[in-house]
């Protein structure tokens, strides 16, 4: 059997097609399986559903009398392990028909029941979005090479203070677009499994550096010109959107997440710069997508998104990365830890550019490399603080990113080096990522790490704050409910190879998904006693605060509490500030 479970507009370049379009998913019963089963009831399956997408499509065109550009022979398949998933290209003015289609003609064929609204409503649907005037509008920017960015608020030709919004009821005649006043500004997106919001912050920092108003997306907020205007995850395309669309923004940094891409696709696409951080276990199994090298084919719809001249940033010591860096039609720069035989290979390929890590006089020193030139020393490890002189190893990889895509954006080594050394791993410029508060000998790191690879690389950052101390570690972590349980187990091993003193497996309320209250928290400290820890040394919290009062109750004096908020960000450091921990 199998049943419809999902289907969704898709408004741009996405995991299934480099264009717009709707798509469905299918899910099978435990005992099939798309991949390992009877290929032939797949092949049936697809065939079938294309035939009666194709019957629908042409008695919707015949009930509008036009047609909608809406064809099933784009449908494109993909076959998982217990499900299908499919899509099928669609003109930005026929996104929501061709979702209400795909879901009319799957569920027929599946016997999944539609919404008779939905069925009935097709002809509606589909005269009501119908819009010529704005079809000719993106293909005549297009041409002129102009961005747009599109959705039900309206159409945005150009971005930021070069761009303008209409209504989609009040589009203007091609001649009364104001072309001249309309083009790009700088724009980098940046995404990976682990990094992407201090990438983003240490690039929005800068680019403020530069001199010009910078908006940044990220998944705590929306921030224009150094002021957060929305606070809450906007790291998907709707964030995006509002910040291209802020006349006052002439330089930007999107972070740009898997759920978004993998929902809706990019924004829009024609940027300065795409930036992939890495590619870790986390998140796997949403769409059918279960591995990392599906995973990373997901991320790098960031790098596939570039404007022709652009450049697409990617760490060179991840395996999935690499495989994907000869698919990129920008130009690749690549970044590491150190000068590695890849960035080596790569420098050699001809005027390439890299960025790494190397010893300059006895200093570890961000360098840039290019071609066959000796490399270019921008800033010493020791002086951007967010990398406590080099412990927190991930920062210095996040601070090379930055770097190289500042660079690609036009960005000077002068500027870059302000920006990087100004960056503060306080709550007030990097919340939630990296914060070291220390209050009567009890030093306190609060860091967003939510999988195994973040936890792993805290510990080089601990392990340094620890040195001077034969103080207790108390960790308090939580993890959302929708990681299978290998993946929580995997965190739980993680945490282990810390060998902390005390752990404190907390729930997180608001991000149960389809857990129940407690399983999560139960399911960590169980594998954590597996792991060697005394069951005495393992206990469990209700919620964030909850949590953090239970660690500050344990800790004294020459202790180091690790913290992972992931839910109530701000209650936590309100709660540290009332416990007398200098906070801002």
């Amino acid at each position: 059997m199998a049943r419809l479970v999902d289907t969704r507009r898709l408004t741009g370049r996405n995991f299934l097609l480099p264009v717009p379009g709707a798509a469905a998913e299918v899910a099978f019963d435990a005992a099939q399986d798309a991949n390992e089963g009877d290929a032939a009831r797949c092949d049936a399956l697809e065939a079938a559903i294309r035939a009666r997408v194709a019957t629908v499509v042409a008695s919707v065109e015949a009930s509008v009398g036009a047609p909608l550009g809406i064809d099933a022979s784009t449908m494109v398949f993909r076959r998982y392990d217990g499900g299908l998933s499919m899509a099928i290209a669609a003109p930005v003015d026929a996104l929501l028909t061709a979702a209400d289609m795909l879901e009319v003609a799957v569920g027929d064929v599946v016997g999944t029941e539609v919404d008779p609204l939905v069925r009935d409503g097709l002809p509606a649907t589909a005269a009501k979005e119908r819009c010529p005037q704005l079809l000719a509008l993106v293909v005549e920017a297009a041409r002129r090479r102009v961005a747009t960015v599109v959705d039900e608020e309206g159409l945005s030709i150009g971005l930021g203070c070069r761009g303008q919004t209409w209504v989609l009821t009040g589009l203007p005649a091609i001649d009364d677009v104001p072309w001249a006043s309309l083009g790009r500004i700088p724009v980098a997106m940046v995404t990976g499994t682990n990094g992407k919001t201090t990438t983003t912050r240490l690039l929005a920092a800068i680019l403020t550096a530069s001199g010009g108003v910078v908006g940044a997306t990220s998944t705590d907020g929306v921030v224009i010109g150094g002021v957060v205007v929305d606070e809450g995850d906007w790291s998907g395309p709707g964030g995006a959107r509002r910040v291209v669309r802020d006349d006052r923004v002439e330089l930007a940094v999107l972070e740009t997440a898997r759920g978004g891409l993998l929902r809706r696709g990019l924004a829009f696409e024609g940027y300065e710069v795409g930036v992939i951080t890495n590619i870790a276990a986390d998140h796997l199994g949403e769409y059918g997508v279960s591995d990392l090298g599906a995973m990373a084919r997901v991320k790098c719809l960031v790098g596939h998104g570039v404007r022709a001249g652009g450049a697409v940033v990617l760490n060179a010591d991840d395996p999935w990365l690499m495989e994907q860096a000869p698919l990129m039609t920008a130009a690749v720069v690549l970044v590491g830890r150190s000068r590695s035989a890849t960035i080596d290979a790569h420098l050699a390929s001809g005027g390439a550019t890299a960025w790494w890590v190397e010893d300059s006089d006895g200093v570890a020193t961000i360098v840039r490399g290019q071609g066959t030139a000796p490399a270019v020393a921008v800033v010493a490890v020791v002086d951007v603080p967010i990398t406590f002189g080099g412990a927190a190893a991930y920062n210095v990889d996040n601070a090379v990113a930055a770097a190289a895509a500042a660079a690609a954006m036009g960005i000077d080594d002068d500027t870059i080096r302000q920006g990087l050394m100004a960056f503060q791993p306080s709550a007030a410029q990097s919340a939630g990522r990296s914060n070291v508060l220390v209050h009567e000998g009890i030093t306190v790191v609060v860091d967003f790490a939510h999988n195994p690879a973040a936890i792993e690389a805290l510990w080089g950052l601990v392990r340094h704050l620890r040195t001077s101390s034969t103080g207790k570690l108390i960790v308090c972590v939580g993890a959302p409910g929708d990681r299978l349980d290998h993946e929580l187990h995997a965190f739980a091993d993680a945490i282990a190879v810390a060998n902390p003193d005390a752990v404190i497996c907390r729930d997180l309320p608001d991000y149960l998904r389809g857990r129940l209250p407690g399983e999560v928290p139960a399911l960590l400290s169980h594998r954590l006693v597996e792991r060697g820890r005394d069951a005495a040394q393992v206990s469990l919290a209700v919620d964030d605060l909850d949590g953090l009062e239970r660690a500050l109750a344990l800790a004294a004096s020459g202790d180091v509490v690790v913290f992972t908020p992931l839910v109530d960000t701000a209650g936590v450091f309100g709660r540290l500030r009332a416990a007398g921990f200098s906070v801002d």
